[in-house]
């Protein structure tokens, strides 16, 4: 890093996944912060499902930066061409009991249905990753870089600047510490636990205790298991449809006056008793990604793997897993993974952090709260565990790191604007604690919220969730209620979401407005 001016805020990011990346491209906009991202692979990675869009999505991406457009305008945007995204639509059918093959909600251009004709935009995790790095300046990027430490360096306590201590030994200074990830965002997750909470905290108090108290008061409660496992797999096209035919892997022209540039395909999804499949074309209709999660049964646990978010399974013991799925494509995405996996095929764990069960206004506790004054954590650093493989939790995931991206490099942004007036870096960084508490009071309520959405959504597409099961009925107004409502997951299934409370930008204002009130503006 170039050495800053006096007034610059410099900014560490903990994690080059998306919500690093996307954090960072957010924070080259404004000129009087110095950003840098770290990570511990030789390059940018990510190996989740294929992320679908909607169109509110593709407006808060856009806002991060050049590069992007709106689904309509797909054919337009060189980046999302590029990185092979499609124009896609959802529909769900049953796989299991008397009625498997019936549809719940058809795919757009189908006619009928609950929901209005709606696309997205699936595009694969790591096609759009590098497209988003490809244009991130070189001296912002530190591959191999393995932080060992945090440290407070300044004389005020929680108010100075952080000292990172790498891998190699090496020092560097910084502002403020955001962890990105699980990984290197470990390392911030434990800094913040450790640290004394920010002043002005509901409900916490930073004196009394002793160091022994402290240290079992702080302590990370471990996520459990919901009782799902999951795992998705990519292969060509002309595999997939060996294996489950070509009447779900076609793509249709939906441009006007019959515009072959603007092709969509469909996300089938089949919603079985206790298990969940989907499969779709991806990067350009070159590949089929296909995901299936199932609910374990009774007794059964992550026992015996070598990961306690890891579960084993025999080729055998998987096909006996979907047996009730009777659809013929659904009993040929059981021979495609047995043929991708022939020895074992281990599927990851949906865990549920402990945390997230509890109520939202609830007073902060120091093993909770993700902010101090100079560290915060964006939601996929609060996690210990791996996403979970599914396309609601994928959902979910995407659409809080664009969000929380967009949101708190506004408020660092702001930063300058209350002390543009003044030379010393001091003033520069006083509202930095200001800035990052608004960040936490306003995204960390909608995290919890959002995750409990994409929660119930996987229960719901496994046929699962109480009241409604594989009622064909029931499950199409519930998918619909979904698609209506707040969480990021009910755009996954057709819609946008309703309301101010799904609308970034109402987030952003009222971040802005917590932001403008603890700094003495509001």
């Amino acid at each position: 890093m170039n050495d800053p001016s006096p007034t610059t805020i410099r900014v560490a990011i903990l994690g080059g996944g998306l919500a690093g990346i996307l954090l960072l491209k957010g924070l080259l906009k404004y000129p009087h912060i110095a950003a840098e991202i770290y990570e511990s692979r030789p390059s940018f990675r990510d190996e989740g499902p294929a992320i679908e869009l909607t169109d509110a999505s593709l407006a808060a991406l856009r806002t991060l930066g050049p590069a992007t457009t709106t689904a309509q305008d797909l054919d337009q945007s060189l980046s999302l061409a590029r990185a092979g995204a499609l124009l896609t639509s959802t529909e769900v059918l049953l796989s299991s009991g008397p009625h498997s093959g019936q549809v719940v909600m058809p795919a757009a251009g189908s006619g009928g249905g609950p929901l209005p004709p709606s696309y997205q935009t699936v595009v694969g995790r790591q096609a759009l990753l590098s497209e988003l790095a490809a244009s991130l300046p070189p001296r912002a990027l530190h591959f191999n870089s393995r932080v060992t430490a945090m440290r407070e360096s300044g004389t005020g306590g929680t108010d100075g600047p952080i000292l990172l201590v790498l891998g190699d030994g090496s020092q560097k200074r910084y502002d403020v510490v955001i962890g990105a990830d699980r990984v290197l965002g470990a390392v911030a997750r434990k800094h913040v636990l450790l640290l004394p909470p920010p002043l002005g905290t509901a409900g916490v108090s930073s004196s009394s205790s002793t160091e022994e108290e402290e240290e079992e008061e702080e302590e990370e409660k471990p996520p459990r298991p919901t009782g799902f496992w999951g795992l998705h797999v990519t292969v060509s096209r002309e595999r997939a449809q060996s294996f489950l035919g070509s009447e779900f892997l076609t793509m249709v022209v939906v441009g006007p006056g019959g515009n072959s540039d603007a092709r969509a395909s469909a996300q089938t999804r089949w919603v079985g008793d206790g298990t969940f499949m989907q499969h779709g074309l991806v990067n350009g209709g070159r590949d089929v990604q296909l995901v299936v999660y199932a609910r374990l049964g009774a007794g059964d646990d992550a026992n015996g793997s070598e990961s306690p978010w890891v579960k084993l399974f025999t080729p055998d013991e998987f096909e006996e897993m979907f047996a009730g799925c009777r659809a013929e494509v659904c009993r040929g995405i059981v021979k495609l993974f047995q043929s991708v996996y022939t020895v074992h095929i281990a599927g990851f764990l949906e865990m549920r952090p402990s945390i997230e069960e509890e109520d939202d206004d609830r007073p902060s506790s120091p093993r909770d709260r993700n902010t101090t004054t100079t560290t915060t954590l964006l939601t996929p650093a609060t996690s210990t565990t791996p996403p979970f493989p599914s396309p609601s939790s994928a959902s979910t995931a995407t659409t809080l790191a664009i969000e929380e991206a967009l949101i708190l490099s506004t408020l660092l942004g702001r930063a300058y604007s209350h002390s543009s007036s003044h030379s010393s870096q001091s003033s520069s960084t006083s509202t930095i604690p200001a800035a990052l508490r608004a960040f936490e009071a306003i995204c960390r309520p909608h995290a919890l919220r959002a995750a409990r959405a994409g929660f119930e959504m996987s229960a719901l597409l496994a046929g699962c969730a109480p009241g409604v099961g594989i009622d064909a009925g029931r499950l199409a107004g519930a998918l619909a209620a979904a698609a209506g409502g707040e969480g990021a997951a009910g755009g996954s299934c057709g819609g946008d979401g309703g309301g101010d409370e799904y609308n970034v930008q109402a987030r952003i204002a009222a971040a802005v407005a917590v932001m403008e009130q603890l700094v003495g503006r509001g």
